[in-house]
């Protein structure tokens, strides 16, 4: 709970938005992680940016999907 807490009242905490991008589970593994925060490094853009774009990522499947719902 604090994790979300963390996240609405800081979108720029990166370890609490990856705290609960998958919590609770959403099908969004380490594999969807490290395309987001390697796309994130190559924009120069925020992690909670990247999720944004998680299709231009590389994410697929499952996790593009609950990555795009998180937004919401």
């Amino acid at each position: 709970m604090l994790g979300y807490l963390h996240t609405i009242a800081n979108p720029g905490d990166e370890v609490s938005l990856k705290r609960v991008l998958n919590v609770p589970r959403r099908g969004v593994g380490d594999t969807s992680v490290a395309r987001l925060d390697a796309w994130a490094a190559s924009k120069g853009v925020p992690f909670g940016d990247a999720l944004a774009h998680a299709r231009e990522a590389g994410v697929t499947g499952k996790a593009l999907g609950a990555s795009l719902r998180l937004l919401s």
